[in-house]
């Protein structure tokens, strides 16, 4: 099973008909729209910022997902968003 953290208040949010596989890491302020596959390895971090993933998106094995800036904890506008219907290639965003 995935793991799935709760992290400074904020709950992940995980679509329906979602597929999690094992090794995937899903922590803090995440959305993750319906009918969406995040493969092994998979890190989406929505520790510092919040994290997007639109309908029908995959999130390819090995991929991290993460904002970091403390400018973005303050205002809020610095975010990782996909659009729907997206592939995001393993091991390419961060």
């Amino acid at each position: 099973m995935a793991l799935i953290r709760k992290v400074r208040g904020h709950e992940p949010v995980i679509g329906e008909n979602t597929f999690l596989a094992e090794t995937a890491v899903i922590l803090g302020d995440v959305t993750i729209g319906r009918d969406c596959s995040i493969w092994y390895n998979a890190v989406l971090r929505g520790d510092v910022n919040r994290i997007v993933i639109g309908d029908r998106t995959n999130i390819q094995d090995g991929v991290v997902l993460h904002t970091t800036t403390r400018r973005s904890i303050r205002r809020r506008r610095s975010s990782a968003t996909t659009s729907r219907w997206a592939t995001t290639p393993s091991s390419t965003a961060r």
